[in-house]
C-alpha cells in the first residue's frame, strides 16, 4: 500500500458508507443446531466497506468481513438484532434494525 494516495487508513473516504439494506432475522438451522439467521443486503455503493457490525440488544456481538449472514446458536428470537456498514477507514453507517 506504500505511495498509493487513496489506502485503506488515510482518511480519504469523504462521507461514510450506506447502511445495509432488508435486514431480516429468521428461525434457521445450521450444522443440527437451531437458533437465528441475521441477513441483509449489501448497500449499492459497497466498494470501500471494510465489514459490518452486529449488535444484539443493544450491544456488540462480532464483526462480519464475508458474506452478509450470521447464524446467533441457541438464539429464541426474543432479541433485537442490527447492523451497520464499516468503511475502510472506520468511518459507520447508521444502524438497521433486522426485523
Amino acid at each position: 500500500f506504500i505511495n498509493l494516495p487513496d489506502r485503506p487508513g488515510t482518511g480519504s473516504i469523504q462521507k461514510p458508507p450506506m447502511p445495509p439494506t432488508l435486514a431480516r432475522v429468521e428461525h434457521a438451522e445450521w450444522l443440527g443446531r437451531k437458533g437465528m439467521g441475521i441477513l441483509w443486503t449489501p448497500p449499492e455503493e459497497n466498494a470501500m466497506i471494510s465489514y459490518y457490525e452486529l449488535s444484539k440488544d443493544g450491544l456488540p456481538v462480532t464483526k462480519i468481513s464475508t458474506g452478509a449472514y450470521y447464524f446467533d446458536v441457541d438464539a429464541d428470537g426474543s432479541a433485537a438484532y442490527a447492523v451497520r456498514s464499516v468503511d475502510f477507514d472506520g468511518q459507520v453507517s447508521e444502524w438497521v434494525t433486522a426485523l
